[in-house]
């Protein structure tokens, strides 16, 4: 069995609450709520990328490029769009976190009843921050670099499930997927 653990590093998502989420930046919103490959979180003066960008992975046996979401500390200047000439907006929060919760998915295909892949990933990172919710959500389709930020309340639960994953497998192979919900305080 092969295991793959792209999922976010929980200390550092950690390190981000009880700290001021002051403002993200992103691509501005044309005709969706999306925005390309990457956001930056800028939060008591450390700023963090949030990269949704294709990298070579195995892809359940066949290499594939898949987009992969990661977050990392930056500098300000890193924060640019993928795209050139295309303005980015600043939105301000400027609250405390009270929370953030990760949404991971645990992909799981088997070959005849045997197990030959374990895989995980983030999906989305909620922020609780000032009595309101600000989602970062990795688009569902493993090669869309796409992330859907989203204002609101009760996110964690808006993120739809992934059952495209379940479908088009050849036969002999069967796929399972599951959500892991992680609650940092």
């Amino acid at each position: 069995m092969k295991t793959i653990d792209m999922r976010f590093d929980q200390r550092l998502v950690h390190s981000l609450v009880g700290q001021i989420f002051e403002k993200y930046r992103s691509d501005t919103f044309l005709y969706t709520d999306t925005v390309t490959a990457t956001a930056g979180l800028f939060v008591s003066g450390r700023v963090f990328e949030l990269r949704n960008e294709q990298e070579p992975v195995d892809y359940f046996g066949t290499p594939e490029d898949c987009a992969v979401f990661r977050i990392s500390e930056t500098s300000a200047d890193r924060i640019r769009s993928y795209f050139d000439d295309t303005e980015q907006t600043d939105t301000p929060v400027g609250a405390p976190v009270d929370k953030i919760v990760l949404i991971n998915e645990n992909q799981k295909t088997f070959s005849y009843c045997e197990q030959t892949y374990d895989v995980w990933l983030t999906r989305g990172i909620v922020f609780y921050a000032g009595g309101r919710e600000i989602a970062f959500i990795k688009d569902p389709i493993p090669f869309s670099e796409q992330i859907e930020i989203r204002r609101g309340y009760d996110l964690s639960a808006a993120i739809p499930e992934n059952t495209d994953f379940l479908e088009g497998w050849p036969d002999g192979i069967t796929a399972e997927i599951s959500r892991q919900t992680v609650e940092l305080k």
